[in-house]
């Protein structure tokens, strides 16, 4: 301990009543008291003392050194710097305690600068230990604590609020007055000869003598001081970069380190209570306050920590500091400066980097559009029911619901796309603050906002992992190996680890906050592992290089999106909300077909302009390619390739002028005839598209121009010429419709028999039936869907349902005909039957064949038509249900059930058929591995019942196959073109005897045997 004696706490008052932090630092100065050898004193500096003298006095000060003036009746650093200078040349003391206030500091720093002593700030615990002063005080946000030894005297000390324990302790107080000259002298009567040779400038980048302030101030309101001292100056006023990020001046004040760079004659970098760097925001200063005087060391040198002194950390032991300490409430505002320790030249080149990357996007965008717009008009309007509309973009665009059908890529994806719109949406609040200037970005806003974007950057991470996994380790074959698809991966695990190592960085040079242990628990912890490579200091310039190449990423991504897979962030959400909203089942309709010059698409703008959206919001997954039969069975059709090689054309297109060369390829240079041949058009592709892209449409209409082209040959052409004259495409004769009724044990009422006009008395009208059954070509020729027929008219009869057929007025729906691209043969024959059928009275019309029903039902209403169709299972599950039906008792046998794609992804009839199984004594349902939804095509849609394409292994064979292994001895249909296909595909694979394929209405009716029982 030096010679001086004593203890001098520098009162601070609030209002006309001393701070908390001076009344425990007088308990802390009485309990140190023997240990100094002298009395505890206050230094008291105000317009009016004794009631502040009186407090200090209850609180055990025994002497008080007063300064009374109204100068001191406001804090201003100059006049109250010189009051605690005299009291402390008065009191002679070895301790002098400040609070580790933003007055406090002011006070601390500016007499350790004329003292030319140290100053060892933010103390927690004082402790003599053999005749030593020890100070212990936080380092590294509270991680780590640090005791050091006083060497010099008297030691300056400012001592953290709320540790220690107030108590009373009433004394005598003596009073010393003091007699202070606030004349301005010194440093400030420097200043103000400078200002009488340059007089002052009111522009940051022109003036001469600036006054700037920061959040040392404690408070905006205190800039009023800023602003008097200015205007005797004729100075500027600046503000330091914190104050401007709490909000406290607008970004015009901004003058340091990161802000403006300014030149005035003088710099005034003096009692500052750590190192200054307010001379970076300047150039060329010609005068600099205080001189090149360094204050002397209050403590002994240390390799580790420089002229600050002695340091041993140790882990705290709790929260508390030390035994005497309390823990910590309150402490700093918890923010972070926003752009701190960036150059302002990477923070122009950021604006001007962005604002280029925003042109590139939208320039491209907008080429897109005007592409999309060279297609033709949508068939429906792609606005309608906004509200459905956007709750179909809320559940698939927003959560991912069709996307988490694959459980693992769904799960990645959705990371990745929650990781990245966090994370944007986080970078857009950010520019409220800085370029907008509002202040939010502070306390629990600032800790909430920070832990999701920690949890936002891990999920982008994670999803990233999980897809590298994915792509390069489990390697499905479904996936594009394209050089996208790796920049994509690369490009977002590279900002995600930059993001997290710059967080890292940042919170190191802050010295490790304690408020980003919870806030930033990633960052906190990066920044832990850089804090084993090298010291603090090293990591400010390695900072700013990661923020540089951190921003320059970002900015490359946002340019390069439309140029890359990412293209399909915007694509997507945009396709799902505009999707088709006309009915599932129904095709594209041709207005004037016969006048038409050109039906379906042979070039790439012959799609409609929907079609040509959707090309962009692929992501290449490949679930279009993994539920596809064509694919599955090795033909060439594959429904992501087509939306690619169309894709393809677009680009191509687009990349082109209007007159482009002829070897830019289009559809059909890149798209075989057999790909669309090869369609079942069993809609799994657009069912399980996670996006909404319309595979099956572009396949359609690929199919009309060839078809027009007269490029459909073979035995499809010859079922469509005999749709044309002989009204069905089995090449049969009209007067063989009722051919199935043969052998009926009663009539089937024909409608012209039952309805003639010429039947009934004069002026009276039909009796109306209650159902029409259209029995379809399948159920008038196909000897194993007469079958069916029979079975369903004998189950009407016994119901005692009224129904009619049209018997040999009956011709084909046409809807083979017009999914294999004959529009015309469609129109025509559709508009002739829709005559046929309108003549006659009755309530719905019932078929057997799901694709009947489909285009009766969706495709016949653009014809004009209104009915009602139902399809035999709905009816006969009505009747099962009011028990107008006695079904077949004690079957025993197990049974599956085949989904007919009409029926089920067409008309979502899924549960009629299993229930009617259900309802059938003794038959227990075992269901195939792809069922329902997912269920797997007969592969006679579409028109390939009547084609010849043998490439690859025929689509039935392998449904036979799935569904023997379910074990059952009974394969249930509810179409006459499955039971078909599947029927085949028995015999093929050697099951007859061991499996029978029968439709609903045959089981109802009792036929429900295997072959040969």
């Amino acid at each position: 301990m030096s010679e001086k004696q004593g203890i001098l706490v520098v009162a601070e008052r609030r209002d006309t009543k001393l701070a908390q932090v001076t009344l425990e630092s007088l308990t802390r100065a009485r309990e140190l008291e023997e240990a100094f050898g002298g009395p505890v004193a206050v230094a008291v500096a105000a317009a009016e003392t004794a009631p502040l003298v009186a407090e200090a006095a209850r609180y055990g000060a025994k002497k008080a050194y007063v300064a009374q003036s109204e100068e001191l009746a406001v804090f201003r650093p100059g006049p109250m710097t010189d009051a605690a200078l005299a009291a402390i040349a008065a009191a002679d003391p070895a301790l002098v305690l400040f609070a580790n206030s933003a007055d406090g500091r002011e006070m601390a720093s500016q007499c350790a600068t004329r003292l030319s002593v140290g100053l060892l700030g933010d103390a927690t615990a004082l402790e003599v230990k053999d005749g030593r002063l020890v100070v212990t005080h936080p380092c590294f946000g509270g991680s780590l604590i640090a005791e050091k030894e006083a060497t010099a005297s008297p030691a300056l000390v400012t001592v953290r609020a709320n540790v220690f324990d107030r108590q009373e302790a009433p004394a005598e107080a003596e009073v010393v007055p003091l007699v202070v000259d606030f004349t301005p002298s010194g440093l400030l009567a420097r200043i103000l000869a400078v200002v009488e040779e340059n007089p002052g400038m009111v522009s940051l980048e022109e003036a001469q003598i600036i006054v700037s302030g920061g959040r040392g101030l404690g408070a905006p309101e205190n800039f009023s001081l800023i602003h008097q001292l200015a205007e005797a100056l004729g100075a500027a006023v600046g503000a330091s970069r914190a104050a401007v990020d709490a909000g406290w001046k607008p970004h015009q004040y901004q003058v340091g380190q990161t802000g403006k760079t300014v030149s005035p004659s003088s710099t005034l970098p003096a009692a500052f209570p750590g190192p200054s760097s307010t001379g970076r925001g300047c150039r060329r200063p010609t005068i600099s306050w205080p001189s090149t005087r360094i204050p002397k060391p209050l403590f002994s040198p240390s390799p580790t920590s420089g002229w600050w002194g002695t340091s041993s950390p140790s882990f705290p032991r709790s929260r508390s500091w030390s035994a005497s300490a309390k823990p910590r409430r309150g402490g700093a505002m918890q923010t972070r400066a926003l752009l701190g320790n960036v150059p302002l030249w990477a923070e122009v080149a950021m604006y001007i980097g962005a604002g280029v990357a925003l042109v590139i996007l939208v320039t491209d965008l907008v080429r897109r559009v005007g592409m999309y717009r060279r297609g033709r008009p949508a068939f429906t309007s792609r606005t309608d029911k906004p509200l459905g509309r956007l709750y179909d973009l809320i559940g698939n665009g927003f959560l991912q619901k069709a996307v988490l059908e694959d459980r693992y890529a769904g799960l990645m994806h959705l990371l990745l796309f929650w990781g990245f719109v966090v994370l944007l949406i986080g970078t857009t609040i950010l520019i409220f603050q800085i370029d907008l200037g509002l202040v939010f970005f502070q306390g629990s806003f600032y800790l909430v906002f920070s832990f999701f974007m920690e949890i936002a950057g891990l999920a982008l991470l994670t999803g990233v992992l999980l897809a590298a996994w994915r792509r390069y380790v489990r390697r499905p074959a479904k996936l594009e190996r394209r050089w996208d698809d790796h920049y994509a991966l690369a490009i977002l695990f590279v900002i995600g680890v930059t993001g997290f190592v710059l967080e890292g960085a940042r919170i190191l040079i802050d010295g490790f906050p304690s408020y980003e242990r919870g806030a930033s628990f990633a960052g906190f912890g990066v920044g832990k592992a850089l804090s084993l490579l090298a010291e603090r200091e090293s990591f400010v310039a390695f900072h700013r290089w990661a923020w540089v190449v951190h921003m320059v990423l970002g900015v490359g991504f946002v340019g390069l999106v439309s140029y890359s897979k990412f293209l399909h962030t915007l694509a997507s959400p945009a396709n799902i909300f505009l999707r088709e909203s006309r009915p599932k089942g129904a095709m594209t309709y041709v207005a004037d077909v016969e006048e038409a010059e050109r039906v379906g698409a042979g070039t790439v703008t012959d799609y409609a302009w929907p079609d040509l959206k959707d090309l962009d919001a692929c992501m290449a997954c490949g679930r279009c390619e993994e539920v596809c039969p064509a694919t599955a069975s090795g033909k060439p059709l594959n429904p992501k390739t087509i939306v690619l090689k169309s894709r393809t054309a677009m680009r191509a297109l687009l990349n082109d002028d209007p007159d482009r060369p002829e070897d830019t390829p289009d559809l059909l240079d890149l798209i075989d005839d057999a790909e669309a041949w090869s369609c079942t058009t069993c809609r799994s592709c657009v069912e399980h598209c996670p996006v909404g892209i319309n595979q099956l449409d572009k396949i359609l209409e690929l199919r009309r121009y060839l078809t027009n082209e007269g490029r459909l040959t073979g035995s499809a052409a010859k079922a469509l010429e005999s749709m044309g004259m002989r009204g069905n495409p089995w090449q049969l004769k009209q007067e063989d419709r009722l051919a199935w009724a043969q052998g009926l044990e009663m009539e089937v009422p024909v409608m012209a028999d039952i309805q003639d006009p010429d039947a009934h008395p004069q002026g009276e009208e039909p009796t109306p039936v209650d159902y029409l059954f259209f029995v379809g070509c399948a159920g008038s020729y196909d000897p194993r869907s007469q079958k069916v027929s029979r079975a369903l008219a004998r189950l009407l009869t016994r119901a005692g349902v009224s129904f009619a057929v049209l018997g040999e007025e009956e011709t084909c729906s046409c809807e083979a005909a017009r999914r294999m691209g004959e529009e015309m043969l469609f129109q025509v024959g559709g508009l002739a039957l829709k005559e046929t059928i309108e003549q006659y009275r009755f309530g719905k019309i019932l078929t057997q064949c799901p694709h009947c029903y489909n285009t009766l039902k969706n495709d016949y209403p653009q014809l004009g038509a209104d009915w009602q169709v139902v399809h035999h299972t709905e009816l006969l599950l009505e009747l099962v249900a009011a028990g107008r039906l006695e079904l077949p008792e004690d079957a025993r046998l197990r049974v599956t059930y085949h989904d007919s794609c009409y029926l089920g992804r067409y008309n979502d009839i899924y549960e009629a058929p299993r229930e009617l199984i259900a309802r059938v004594d003794g038959l227990t349902l075992t269901e195939p591995a792809r069922q329902g939804r997912d269920g797997f095509c007969c592969g006679g849609g579409g028109g390939r019942m009547w084609s010849e394409i043998k490439i690859g292994e025929p689509i039935e064979f392998l449904r036979a196959r799935e569904l023997a292994e379910t074990g059952a001895q009974l394969v249930a249909t509810a179409c006459p073109f499955c039971k078909i296909m599947l029927d085949d595909g028995v015999k093929h694979e050697g099951l007859e005897g061991r499996v029978a394929v029968r439709d609903l209405a045959e089981i109802l009716d009792g036929e429900i045997g295997l072959p040969g029982t």
